[in-house]
Parts: C-alpha cells; structure tokens; sequence
C-alpha cells in the first residue's frame, strides 16, 4: 500500500535517483529471457543485467528522439489531426522521457554515457528516414514501439526484489504518458485514412514492414556493438559472446507485440495486416 501510495504522487521532478546502483539486478533478469546464462558466475550476471538495463535507456533515448525529429519535420502536416497544445505536450513529454533515461544511463554506466549514447548513434540515413517516411506508417510504428515499452513496468513488478527504485519510478511515469501518446498516434493514423483514403493509406502503409526491419537492424548492430565491448571487459569466451549478442526479444516486446496486433485486429488499418502476421508469427 506504502508503494502505491508513493507511486501516485510521483512527477518526474520527485523521482529520487539517490540509492546508489546496487550490486544486484537493476531490471529482473527474466525481462531478458535470450540472455540469461546461469552458467556465468553470478557477479557477472549482474553486470550483464546493468549493461542491458544501460542499453536499454540508450534503445529508449534513441526512439524517443527520432519521435521528437520526425514530428517537428511534419509539423505542419501532424497538426491537421491534433492541435498545437496537444503536439506541444506530446514533445515535452517526450522530452521529459530523454531526460529521464540520460539520467539513469549516466547513473548506471556513467564510464559509457558521457555526453550521447555510445552505441546507438544516430546517423545520417536515420534522417532520410525520418524525412522521407508517410505519416500514417511513422505513426503505426510510433504507436508499436510505445506498446513494447508499455510493458516493462508490469514486469518488473514481477519481482520487485529484482527491481531498482530509480528505474521502477522512470518506466512507471513512463508507461502512464505512452499509453496517451498511444491515442494520439491513433488519432493521427486514423486522420490521414480518412483524409487521404484507403488506396493512398495502404500505399503508404507499404513502408511499414521495411521501416520495423531497418529499425530492428538498427537495435542488433548497435547491441553487438555493445556485447563486444562487453565481451571483452568481462573476459567471455567467443560462445558466451555469441550467446549474449543473439538476445532475441524480451518480455516487454513480446508482451507489446501482441497487445499492438490485438488492437489492430479489431481496428485495422488498411496496409497493416501484414506487419501484423509477422509480429504474431515472431510472438508466438
């Protein structure tokens, strides 16, 4: 009761990021299915859970960002659906969250995070990207991002005693204004369907597929990236790398796939059924 009581006076100005790091899981290491070894020594474990707790703050930064990018690009186009005070919330919430994550990176790994990410680098075609994607199809992949995050919250209530303070407040806070930027996403998809069409929609939805692939690349090379530096601070031998680097999906993404596939069925967007069948294929 003391925790929920807490957790509903809490804005980002009272988080307390002052407990220290602890010496134990930041994130509980279920989160992680693909990663977990328990034939590495315990400590090591530990410092595995920090880094891909760190990388997650990286992966959540970088998203967030590009969100904040795209929408002041298409400003003028987005505000067709939405008002200015509903964009205006929208990229400071946003805002709100990057601060949020740089904190708890520089917090966790303050030897990795600096002044930007270290491995999840925005590049020059990100921009292309982000320049040349169709409005309905960013935010169809805004809103399934946003749903995977959603999720990391209810697990780590899972096991509480595996759960850092700092961390729970930060993803709590978290989900509570991703599920409204959820809605908005919506509102605009389902804006442009109807001002530009089913035909015209579905063109564009044709990004779709390829803008998750070009996406998801773009977490794996950055996570090798990552477990090589790993790697070789912890010493691993070239198969407890191979294991780390291949992590596959955690629970949050496969929780969030499916529930972005169970709205999308009973509201589809024309274009959007075959990013769904894919998702349902990877999630089981």
């Amino acid at each position: 009761m003391t925790q929920l009581y807490r957790e509903e006076r809490l804005t980002w100005q009272t988080i307390d990021y002052s407990p220290a790091v602890p010496d134990s899981f930041l994130v509980p290491e279920h989160h992680w299915p693909g990663i977990r070894n328990e034939s590495l020594p315990m400590p090591v474990r530990i410092r595995l859970n920090h880094f891909a707790s760190y990388f997650m703050c990286e992966m959540f930064i970088h998203f967030e960002q590009s969100i904040i990018d795209y929408m002041l690009i298409h400003k003028k186009d987005i505000l067709q659906y939405i008002s200015e005070v509903q964009l205006g919330r929208f990229v400071r919430e946003e805002r709100d969250h990057i601060a949020a994550f740089e904190t708890l990176a520089r917090k966790i790994r303050p030897d990795l995070y600096v002044d930007r990410p270290r491995f999840l680098v925005p590049t020059l075609l990100d921009r292309v990207v982000l320049n040349r994607t169709p409005l309905a199809c960013f935010f169809m992949m805004a809103a399934l991002f946003e749903e995977m995050t959603l999720y990391v919250y209810p697990v780590m209530l899972e096991n509480l005693e595996e759960s850092w303070g700092p961390y729970l407040d930060v993803m709590r806070l978290h989900a509570l204004e991703e599920r409204g930027h959820i809605g908005l996403d919506r509102i605009i998809v389902d804006g442009r369907l109807a001002s530009h069409g089913r035909i015209r929609t579905r063109a564009g939805m044709l990004w779709l597929l390829p803008l998750v692939a070009y996406s998801d690349r773009r977490i794996v090379s950055a996570w090798r990236k990552g477990v090589e530096y790993f790697a070789r601070t912890e010493q691993l031998t070239s198969a407890q790398e191979s294991f780390i680097s291949s992590k596959g999906l955690s629970r949050s993404d496969v929780d969030g796939m499916r529930s972005f596939v169970k709205k999308n069925l009973e509201k589809p967007v024309p274009g959007n059924g075959l990013l769904c069948f894919a998702l349902s294929r990877m999630t089981g």
